[in-house]
């Protein structure tokens, strides 16, 4: 649960960035909650990473 948590978080980080680059190309000024938005990125890799890690999951090669 905590691993789709976080790579929801990084998705919606993603798009709040490319937002604010695609509005940046087309002249005009982002608002800030994109800004505070995009901090959900870096956030939502750590959640994930973290998750992954503590849990100890291991994929099975056959």
């Amino acid at each position: 649960m905590a691993l789709w948590v976080g790579m929801a978080l990084f998705i919606i980080g993603v798009i709040a960035l490319t937002s604010i680059f695609a509005i940046h190309i087309a002249g005009g000024a982002p608002i800030t909650a994109l800004y505070v938005i995009s901090l959900l990125c870096p956030l939502g890799l750590t959640v994930a990473f973290f998750t992954t890690v503590l849990t100890g999951g291991r994929r099975r090669v056959k």
